[in-house]
């Protein structure tokens, strides 16, 4: 196996109100969007780690 491309987007939908009575609830909707935003993820391969080793090791018999 070569490398794997792992890609994904996540989709977040904040629904605000132009209505004055529902101005701290918008906000509230707002700094919380602005927090998920500043969220970052690393995927990860979730393997045995018997196979991992063999799977580098295959690399670098590759490379010599």
């Amino acid at each position: 196996m070569c490398e794997r491309a792992l890609n994904s987007k996540t989709v977040m939908i904040a629904a605000l109100s132009p209505a004055d009575i529902n101005y701290d609830e918008t906000l509230s909707t707002l700094r919380y969007a602005d927090r998920a935003k500043q969220i970052k993820t690393k995927a990860v391969i979730n393997e045995n780690p018997m196979d991992k080793l063999i799977r580098e090791l295959q690399v670098c018999m590759w490379i010599m």
